[in-house]
């Protein structure tokens, strides 16, 4: 069996980043779950994918300090810079995605209540004017059609 010395203080602040980059990676998730609210199936999925990911980053991690030996400090690395990530910076993002879907609905209610609502309720003004136009001539036209067939 090999034994492997390498410097534990590089290996470790390699992992904290490689935690915080796996934080990030995270986020888009969270976000987006935020956003489009996806279903049980979907987000099982997401988890599998982070997860999967995580593992291939994990393996990378140890294989780049220790030659693929995993070690505690290594996971308590990526932990302590996932731990870092959320209670700091992620805070931050979180807060400026709710800030941002606050202002896409604002700018949809705006949309759907300013503009489209009106432009509706003008076609539809048209259209029933149209309709009751149609149906007044075709009532004309049968009434003149069965007049025209008695003798």
């Amino acid at each position: 069996m090999e034994t492997v010395y390498s410097d534990p203080a590089a290996g470790f602040l390699l992992a904290c980043v490689a935690g915080v980059l796996l934080a990030l990676f995270y986020d888009v998730f969270r976000i987006s779950r935020a956003l489009l609210h996806p279903r049980r199936r979907s987000v099982f999925l997401q988890d599998l994918l982070f997860f999967s990911v995580s593992a291939v980053v994990t393996f990378l991690v140890s294989l780049a300090t220790n030659s693929g030996i995993l070690r505690f400090y290594l996971l308590a690395g990526e932990g302590l810079g996932m731990c870092a990530y959320f209670l700091t910076l992620g805070e931050i993002t979180i807060r400026l995605a709710r800030l941002l879907l606050r202002i896409l609905r604002a700018v949809d209610t705006f949309w759907k209540r300013r503009i489209f609502s009106p432009v509706c309720q003008f076609f539809t003004r048209i259209f029933k004017q149209v309709g009751q136009k149609i149906q007044k001539s075709r009532e004309c036209a049968q009434k003149s059609h069965s007049s025209q067939k008695k003798p």
